[in-house]
């Protein structure tokens, strides 16, 4: 499937090889012209033209979940999925909030971050979730279970917002990588969709589970003081050589 950043440099390559072809004639030329004004414009050079990277490569890794609240965990996992132009979904076990394993498709470079990611947050978040206990006497009603997720639920909503945030960001400074990014989400979605085929996903909403406002707070906290690791992380411009 191509995406409509490849059509454009399909369309390009055409320009230059009339132009190559008519070279030093007036029309040769002009097919020139256009082909560097169509560069520019979506800010690329002959080697974004020329070079095939294998991390634009669509494919797609199974994450396998364990230990307490699989659920949370895969929720992690596919919000950063999601703010990194990525898809997903999850095999649940039947009536029960357990997850046994998640699929995640996209480009082979945004799959590397996404797993990198998840592998460092996911340990603090379930760290930190740790130690929220029930405390009686301290006049508190809720359950640890209900701290523990409400809290994940707030650092699950923290760390979405920033990677969301940062990619908004990075998207601004160049109108092919904000192209790209939109073309990378689209296909990720294809390549779920056909992965499923004529298979159906049933969906569930969250059951209606207590809350509490004051651990969801403290999760967020949490979230805006984790390292997302945007700085350490290969992050390849759209079309870089």
């Amino acid at each position: 499937m191509a995406s409509s950043l490849d059509t454009i440099k399909d369309k390009i390559q055409k320009i230059l090889s009339q132009a190559r072809d008519r070279a030093g004639t007036e029309e040769g030329d002009t097919y020139f012209a256009k082909a560097f004004e169509l560069m520019a414009r979506y800010e690329l050079d002959e080697r974004d033209l020329d070079t095939e990277d294998p991390s634009d490569t669509v494919s797609h890794m199974h994450i396998e979940f364990g230990g307490s609240y699989t659920d949370m965990q895969s929720t992690l996992l596919m919000a950063i999925a999601r703010s990194l132009h990525c898809e997903g979904f999850v095999y649940s076990t039947y009536r029960s909030v357990k997850v046994g394993e998640a699929v995640v498709f996209g480009r082979l470079r945004h799959l590397e971050r996404v797993s990198t990611l998840y592998t460092l947050i996911n340990p603090i978040m379930l760290v930190r979730a740790s130690t929220l206990r029930h405390d009686a006497h301290s006049g508190g009603y809720s359950s640890t279970v209900t701290l523990r997720r409400s809290f994940m639920r707030g650092f699950i909503t923290m760390i979405s917002s920033r990677l969301a945030a940062a990619e908004e960001q990075a998207a601004e400074s160049s109108s092919s990588y904000e192209l790209a990014l939109i073309d990378d989400a689209s296909l990720a979605r294809a390549a779920r969709a056909e992965f499923i085929g004529d298979a159906s996903l049933s969906t569930r909403s969250a059951e209606g589970r207590t809350f509490d406002p004051h651990a969801y707070s403290r999760g967020m906290d949490e979230a805006t003081a984790t390292d997302i690791g945007q700085h350490r992380i290969r992050r390849r411009a759209a079309l870089e050589a």
